[in-house]
């Protein structure tokens, strides 16, 4: 079971990377998409 710190390293931003590790470690099916605007930069 990879941690949350494993998918930051595939370039998930970090609210991406909470959600994937929890859908894996408890079964769910959160969308990851949901934290795709915590990690964007607006320039």
């Amino acid at each position: 079971m990879k941690k949350a710190v494993d998918f930051h390293r595939e370039g998930y931003n970090c609210a991406e990377a909470i959600i994937k590790s929890a859908n894996q470690k408890f079964g769910l099916e959160i969308p990851v998409g949901l934290g795709s605007a915590f990690g964007e930069e607006w320039l």
